[in-house]
């Protein structure tokens, strides 16, 4: 049985039929579904899971109203609806109406941090992403739909041949649990050493040192195989490149966290929310003639909460003022992670890049929530072991207009921080005696607030996030009836009064 994600704007009745433009191939499948299996490495069976060769489990693709078409040479497509315009024709694409992955993790123990299930729920087949079309206007009769389109041209300079696959997804849905986290790390570990053996020189498993374990096989590896082959070398040279790209317009994603906070009652989870809008993934392989990955993941707006209780959720990181039509905002995240393998000495030098703007940090009276997602995310044991170190990492941190909210566990008043700018960079190699970081930070203002809710319903279109805090919460005291009407002061910084 398939426990089924309940998907806004999914309803069959609402979606209209998928009718882009004609193709040399064209296929059209009302359910596709696909399951996914892979066996254990010859080393590690039996040490995990139904004591043979699976220790994962199974992944089944569910994919509902599926259409694909490969496009004639010159073939002019009608036009679509979305964000990001077309700047030349796809050589093939692919719709589809509804996307379900589902995860059937195999009998057996758990981990020793992971509490016993036995519930007959955990013997299903559950659905844990939905990836659906979205209404973008109640009103509208129309409804976006998934696409992925493959497009492929020559750089007349570089003579760099670019693949480009584009993924553009309207809503993202996911219900992840312990269980089906634990398992899929199972499952990627597997595949990894089933892609080394397969397309390596056939034996399975390889020695430690020459596996491209996750990690290393997309972002580069410190050694290469003697088996590769003369494809894999004609692309070291710097002939081929790849870009994937993925626009995921709006993303839930509900984390069910076991915890062992006394204030929960036993066998029940923590819910901790992820929401965001306007996500743009991209991943870079040899675009400039190096062998060099880089993975770009630019966030517009996003709200992490803890939802347990629905009618009073704690937000723990969340944009400070709303989204508006009228004002440019910048991103809330910028993250770029890039791996560098130069070819002559064959050092891997990884480099994280990480830019937070306009963002508040919510510190609560407890932290018990921290430690149950550091159990939660932690990888079991037997997985990942085989990944390479990078020899050198660079790793750079900015804060721009971000504030960290701090709420008294007694009374009713908070204490805002807001940071101006900061940024802060260190480098770390491998086997190194000494490491050092430097921070640079400038234009810090400390706010006390009496009224919580000044705090927590602030509008936009202010120059900083100080302003927003002292404009609102001066509106919010003109309100008020009472003379002891709630304030807040500047304590350190410049004077707003």
């Amino acid at each position: 049985m398939i426990d089924d994600l309940d998907a806004q704007a999914s309803s069959v009745s609402t979606l209209q039929p998928i009718t882009n433009g004609v193709g040399i191939l064209v296929f059209k499948c009302p359910m596709v579904r696909l399951d996914i299996r892979c066996p254990a490495p010859p080393n590690r069976r039996g040490s995990w899971g139904d004591g043979a060769h699976l220790r994962s489990g199974i992944v089944t693709l569910d994919i509902h109203g599926l259409h694909a078409s490969v496009k004639q040479p010159g073939e002019v497509a009608v036009p679509r609806r979305g964000p990001v315009q077309r700047t030349s024709e796809p050589k093939a694409s692919v719709e589809w109406q509804k996307m379900l992955l589902l995860f059937c993790r195999v009998p057996g123990k758990s981990c020793a941090h992971t509490r016993a299930r036995t519930d007959e729920a955990d013997k299903k087949a559950a659905a844990f992403i939905v990836i659906g079309p979205l209404s973008p206007d109640p009103t509208d009769t129309s409804v976006l739909v998934p696409i992925i389109e493959v497009r492929s041209a020559t750089n007349p300079s570089s003579s760099i041949k670019t693949s480009t696959i584009t993924c553009r997804i309207p809503s993202v849905q996911a219900k992840i649990k312990q269980r089906t986290i634990e398992g899929l790390q199972f499952f990627a570990d597997d595949i990894t050493h089933w892609l080394d053996g397969a397309f390596g020189d056939g034996s399975a498993p390889k020695p430690r040192d020459d596996l491209k374990m996750i990690g290393s096989r997309f972002f580069g590896s410190k050694g290469s195989s003697s088996a590769s082959s003369s494809a894999e070398e004609e692309e070291a040279d710097g002939t081929t490149a790849t870009v994937l790209r993925i626009c995921v317009t709006e993303a839930d994603i509900a984390l069910h966290v076991p915890t062992q906070d006394p204030a929960f009652e036993p066998g029940t989870d923590r819910i901790l929310s992820l929401r965001g809008s306007d996500i743009d993934v991209k991943l870079e392989s040899n675009t400039t003639g190096r062998q060099e990955t880089v993975l770009t993941l630019v966030l517009l707006d996003a709200e992490f909460a803890d939802r347990t209780d629905t009618t009073v959720p704690d937000r723990i990181l969340g944009r400070t003022t709303p989204l508006s039509l009228t004002a440019n905002h910048h991103p809330m995240l910028n993250l770029r992670f890039s791996s560098l393998t130069h070819p002559q000495s064959g050092l891997k030098e990884t480099g994280i890049k990480v830019i937070l703007s306009s963002s508040t940090f919510f510190l609560h009276k407890s932290f018990s929530w921290a430690k149950d997602l550091a159990l939660f995310a932690k990888t079991p044991e037997g997985v990942f072991e085989d990944v390479v170190p990078s020899e050198v990492t660079r790793v750079a941190i900015s804060l721009v207009d971000c504030s960290l909210h701090a709420k008294s566990p007694t009374l009713g008043g908070a204490i805002v921080l807001v940071i101006g700018a900061m940024e802060g960079k260190a480098d770390t190699e491998s086997g190194a005696e000494s490491r050092g970081a430097e921070v640079g930070l400038s234009s810090v203002v400390v706010l006390a607030v009496d009224d919580m809710m000044t705090t927590t319903e602030l509008h936009g279109g202010y120059k900083s996030s100080a302003e927003a805090y002292q404009v609102c919460a001066t509106f919010s005291r003109d309100l008020q009836v009472d003379d002891a009407a709630s304030w807040i002061r500047p304590a350190v910084g410049p004077d707003y009064s």
